[in-house]
């Protein structure tokens, strides 16, 4: 069996469909979990498959295949550097996997719904290649925060928000008297109940396209959307409790990062929220560094508050005799 498997990965073309070659494909339930994943998260990795639905990996990459050859999901080409280096045949995980029509159908009848209900959208499959990495990094991101709270018996994950639902507007009024609205569209908002009590978060995740023109912006609307009186009060349990997260793809990128944030308000006032890791800090195999591990770097570069764990464990402090 197991050669009969090497033998069919070693003839199946990686660039195009070949249900001829792969030969009779029944649809189970662990297709179904991982169509559910795929239009979950819009666009996956190989590896965040084998992370997150239970199975041999063998297992798991075999059905991938499958479906892809079958038109259920469709496989996006990695970057054109990422194939010049590792050649064609190189590393199938490396590829990208998104619902496809037939896919979209399928697990629309599977739940019981329309396909519109289902809000897939064929555009999905045509994306450039740097929405595509921006949306894995966000994607891995989630991954590895839920198993790393799965490792810890005093952590529930509450729940996950893409961009789209949480979208919002705050208005400032400045000292001269004028008001002006500041949008808030992070790439995503997350939720966990740490021992009894809502821990909100916002994620940026930076693959440093943007320059910090643009950036500064940006942490503007977000400290003031999470002050007090904004609209995040009024939606949010727990309010006080929020912390904004971005994670970023080098340590230069990082520190340059936390010196645009100083600029934010020159008395440093509620840049505490602000934390900054980098993709390389955490991974799908060791999701807990995400959750335990000090790897976060706290508020600007003058912060003396540096490299705190995202949920520390607390140790209860003996008592002093006497």
């Amino acid at each position: 069996m197991l050669e009969e498997l090497k033998t069919k990965q070693q003839r199946l073309p990686k660039f195009r469909r070949a249900p001829e070659l792969y030969g009779p494909f029944r649809f189970s339930e662990t297709d179904l979990e991982i169509l559910r994943l795929i239009h979950d998260y819009r666009y996956v990795s190989a590896d965040l498959v084998f992370a997150l639905v239970q199975g041999n990996r063998r297992h798991l990459a075999d059905r991938l295949q499958g479906m892809f050859h079958h038109a259920y999901v469709q496989r996006l080409l990695p970057p054109p550097a990422m194939r010049i280096a590792d050649g064609p045949q190189k590393g199938s995980e490396k590829f990208t996997y998104v619902l496809d029509e037939f896919g979209a159908t399928t697990l629309a009848r599977a739940e019981g719904i329309g396909v519109r209900e289902l809000a897939w959208d064929p555009r999905h499959v045509n994306r450039m290649n740097w929405f595509v990495e921006h949306q894995l990094m966000v994607g891995t991101f989630r991954a590895a925060v839920e198993l790393g709270v799965r490792t810890r018996d005093d952590l529930s994950f509450v729940e996950w928000r893409g961009e789209e639902e949480i979208r919002d507007v705050v208005g400032v009024r400045y000292p001269d008297g004028t008001k002006r609205e500041h949008r808030v569209a992070p790439d995503a908002y997350f939720a966990v109940r740490e021992r009894g009590k809502v821990r909100h978060f916002f994620l940026e995740a930076d693959r440093g396209s943007e320059e910090h023109a643009r950036i500064l912006p940006k942490f503007r609307a977000l400290w003031w959307y999470c002050a007090p009186q904004s609209p995040f009060y009024t939606k949010y349990e727990d309010a006080k409790d929020v912390l904004i997260l971005f994670v970023c793809e080098s340590e230069n990128r990082l520190a340059a990062m936390r010196q645009t944030l100083a600029k934010v308000d020159e008395r440093q006032r509620g840049l505490r929220r602000f934390w900054f890791t980098t993709s390389r800090r955490y991974s799908l195999m060791k999701p807990e560094a995400l959750v335990d591990e000090p790897i976060w770097n706290v508020g600007p570069l003058s912060c003396t508050e540096d490299r705190r764990g995202l949920f520390e464990k607390k140790t209860l402090r003996p008592k002093s005799e006497g």
